[in-house]
């Protein structure tokens, strides 16, 4: 059972966020604090949140049109979709 309470006061503390690497650009989870710290051991869940966000397309039969905001990329739009393919059409990066 979760403690709802609670779980607003550690919000106000913390928050989950997820952010991505510029040097490697592996995507990053963990909690953060108020100051924007982490302030616990970040994990690398690339796999996981590309992963999830094709899923994600895919049940939602649509494209993602974003802009980004920050880094080299500040001000761009992009498409984000997913295309199925033949087995073996591509490579595969990873299982």
């Amino acid at each position: 059972m979760i403690d709802e309470n609670k779980g607003e006061e550690m919000n106000k503390k913390t928050k989950l966020d997820v952010r991505v690497s510029p040097i490697t650009g592996e995507i990053f989870a963990g909690v953060m604090n108020k100051e924007g710290v982490w302030a616990s051991e970040k994990q690398d869940v690339t796999k996981e949140a590309v992963n999830a966000v094709a899923a994600h397309l895919v049940m939602v039969d649509q494209k993602l049109v974003f802009e980004m905001n920050a880094g080299t990329y500040e001000g761009k739009t992009y498409v984000l979709s997913v295309q199925e393919c033949e087995p073996g059409e591509f490579e595969k990066i990873w299982e």
